[in-house]
């Protein structure tokens, strides 16, 4: 179903997917030799379908580069605090773009399911995190909050997409790196 979906999205390079009992959650990871790491856990197919879609979207938007140069920028500029707020919001925002695109062009009836995978694939991931004790209180609000979030935005209508936001705040970053 992964190389399926894979196809469906014209992504020729050579994407794989790794299954771990100690990941912490569906995410896309490398660069030059990019996997799909996917928790150990029972969904059904359709929601499996909507997981990979939006993973594999990551790779095809080449999100892990813009990340990449988040992180150098605030490892550059370690000491600015707004910076550490506009790296949350463009993180936001590429999660916020993937969500849309899997979406995209779909009926309310299939935004609810995919809001419920999300909701779905959390509440496993948190019954794991507690089975083995490591969830502090205030990584569990800042995550509840950023799903809340995402969810909420899966129901308003579509405005720009994130992409224009990152570029933005790139440039931004940049200007910083040569005024400083």
């Amino acid at each position: 179903m992964f190389y399926e979906i894979k196809s469906t999205l014209k992504i020729a390079a050579p994407v794989q997917l790794c299954i771990s009992s100690q990941a912490a959650g569906p995410m896309l990871l490398g660069f030059l030799r990019p996997k799909v790491v996917f928790p150990d856990c029972m969904l059904p197919k359709e929601n499996l379908r909507m997981i990979f879609r939006h993973e594999l979207m990551h790779y095809r938007r080449r999100d892990s580069w813009y990340r990449l140069f988040l992180l150098f920028t605030l490892s550059v500029h370690w000491f600015n605090p707004f910076l550490y707020l506009m790296v949350d919001s463009a993180t936001e925002d590429l999660e916020s773009a993937c969500d849309r695109s899997v979406i995209k062009g779909r009926d309310r009836h299939f935004v609810e399911q995919y809001a419920q995978t999300l909701l779905d694939t959390a509440k496993f991931l948190l019954e794991r995190q507690r089975r083995h004790q490591m969830l502090l209180a205030s990584c569990l609000s800042s995550s509840a909050q950023r799903l809340k979030k995402r969810l909420i935005a899966l129901f308003l209508p579509v405005g720009l997409n994130g992409r224009p936001l990152v570029l933005f705040a790139a440039v931004l970053m940049m200007l910083g790196i040569y005024i400083a």
